[in-house]
């Protein structure tokens, strides 16, 4: 399926955006925890329009996983990686991936680490996804970052949903263990495939446009992502 996220800003609320170095950032979850990773993040416009299909890639990285740290993809596989298939990371101990042989539900990606302990005690593994923002493709980026053990499995499931707030700290493929601004949840469930959010200064975060398309938005305190 193909989505559709967008952001409008009013003139004079972007002057003031612009002004404090402020970007859009945007999140998605995997799993049942909060996001991780800041997926995207870009300078806004009057109108933003952020576009992606549910294709996904898989990434192995040595980046540990704490606040500001930006994912170093060491190995990967683009996107289009089948779902309910499992892969292995390091079978012969050479860092790539290869099909793995043990039954995963649809819509999940299992990695299982075949690293050795003495060479690698863990690596950090994740999804990465592509998306066209304003009209501009942009390479895949990471999505979230899992640390797993040498000879441990991860299982990655991502949920129809992105989260959306302001920053001007990190870049895409950051890790975001705290958010200091309110986050924005926005749900693609029930065969959604379009939101259409405004920027509200007066709550200092994007709600539900009055006449566009959407789903179901609700609006998070800064300590919802962690």
């Amino acid at each position: 399926m193909n989505f559709t996220l967008n952001l409008t800003i009013k003139d004079a609320d972007l002057r003031i955006l612009a002004a404090s170095g402020l970007r859009i950032a945007i999140a998605r979850p995997v799993g049942n925890g909060a996001p991780n990773v800041a997926w995207l993040v870009f300078d806004p416009f009057m109108g933003n329009t952020v576009e992606w299909s549910e294709e996904y890639g898989l990434y192995a990285s040595t980046t540990d996983v704490k606040q500001g740290a930006r994912i170093l993809k060491l190995s990967e596989l683009p996107p289009k990686v089948a779902d309910g298939k499992s892969y292995f990371f390091g079978r012969d101990q050479t860092p790539v991936f290869d099909p793995g042989d043990d039954p995963c539900a649809l819509g999940s990606f299992q990695v299982e680490n075949l690293m050795a302990v003495g060479s690698y005690p863990q690596l950090t593994f994740g999804l990465t996804q592509k998306a066209i923002i304003n009209g501009r493709a942009v390479d895949a980026s990471c999505i979230n970052a899992t640390m797993t053990p040498a000879q441990m499995t991860a299982v990655f499931t991502p949920r129809a949903t992105v989260y959306v707030w302001l920053q001007n700290i990190y870049p895409s493929g950051a890790v975001i263990t705290d958010v200091v601004s309110k986050t924005t949840q926005v749900e693609f469930n029930g065969g959604v495939t379009e939101n259409t959010l405004e920027y509200d200064a007066a709550q200092g975060c994007f709600v539900a446009a009055a006449n566009g398309k959407r789903g179901k938005v609700s609006i998070h305190k800064p300590t919802l992502v962690y």
